[in-house]
Formats: structure tokens, C-alpha cells, sequence
């Protein structure tokens, strides 16, 4: 078989296989305007864009395939959604990028995060430890669910919980 012939071959299996997974996966996704996540129970989500936006979301718990972060009290990991851009700061190096609504939920397109050693300063271990657990998993993060106040975050069967806290609080 020559080299064009089995280059045509393979694209059409790869192409046939993109479609395969795409219409498996849009079959996994609730039709009632649910979000799906492996260990975040779905709860109806209306415009998780307009709820999300603008708004700060403290980390008040993390359980990732480390088993749970502690979180000090001293400190208050936020996450903020504006405009297509996300940042998260713990207090030392934040993880920040972009992200795209893709049926009203947050996909994660790029993750950025500075690299400073903050060992030195008071919390700066936890800080830099939840920081690296929230850029290491953030692009896996998948379901969206909010209820009452709670933002909460499945991802590969662990989640992350934030809480808005009203500005004046």
C-alpha cells in the first residue's frame, strides 16, 4: 500500500473515530440542561455563565487522587470567573488562562500559572500546594453544579468546592 494510500486510510479511521467518541460522549450528556461529573450529584444549572461571572468563589474544600488538601483559615483561595478569562490565587503564584462556555458550562482552554517560591512566607507552603492541585487538575474539571451558595467542581472522580461569599462579607 503506498504512503498516500495509508495516509487516506488513517485519517478516515481517526475521523471515524472522532465521531464515535463525539456522539458517545453528547449521548452522556442529560437533555434537561444537567451537568454531568463523576462525583458532583447533577443538579439543574441555569446560565452557570451569569451565576459564575464577576463573582469571587473561596476554595473551602479539595479533594483530589491525593486525598483532601488542607485549607488554612488564614487564607482565602478565590477563584473568579470574567469574560472568557479565569484566575485562582491562593496567595503565592496564581493559575489563571481562558475559558469557553460550551453548552452554558466552563471548558477550560488554557492554564497559565507563575512559578515563585513562597516557602519562606507565612502559609506559603499551603498556598503553593493548593495552587499546583488546582493548575494540575483544572483543565479535567468537568461538572458544574451550584447549589445555593456552593460552586461545585467534578473532576476524574474527585471535586473541589468553592463558596460565594457577597462582596462586604
Amino acid at each position: 500500500m503506498g504512503h498516500h494510500k495509508r495516509l487516506v486510510v488513517y485519517a478516515v479511521a481517526v475521523f471515524t473515530y472522532a465521531a464515535l467518541v463525539a456522539s458517545t460522549v453528547a449521548s452522556c450528556v442529560p437533555s434537561t440542561g444537567q451537568v454531568a461529573s463523576n462525583n458532583v450529584e447533577s443538579q439543574p444549572v441555569v446560565d452557570v455563565e451569569f451565576v459564575i461571572e464577576g463573582k469571587p468563589w473561596v476554595l473551602v474544600s479539595f479533594v483530589g487522587s491525593d486525598g483532601q488538601l488542607t485549607i488554612p483559615t488564614e487564607l482565602s483561595p478565590t477563584l473568579r470567573f470574567d469574560n472568557g478569562s479565569y484566575e485562582f490565587d491562593a496567595g503565592c503564584n496564581p493559575v489563571f488562562g481562558e475559558y469557553e462556555l460550551e453548552n452554558g458550562v466552563p471548558r477550560i482552554k488554557t492554564v497559565v500559572m507563575r512559578s515563585v517560591d513562597c516557602t519562606s512566607e507565612t502559609n506559603g507552603v499551603e498556598a503553593m500546594a493548593l495552587e499546583n492541585a488546582v493548575a494540575d487538575s483544572i483543565d479535567k474539571w468537568t461538572g458544574f453544579v451550584i447549589v445555593n451558595d456552593e460552586l461545585r467542581i467534578g473532576f476524574e472522580g474527585n471535586e473541589v468546592v468553592f463558596r460565594h461569599v457577597p462582596a462586604g462579607s
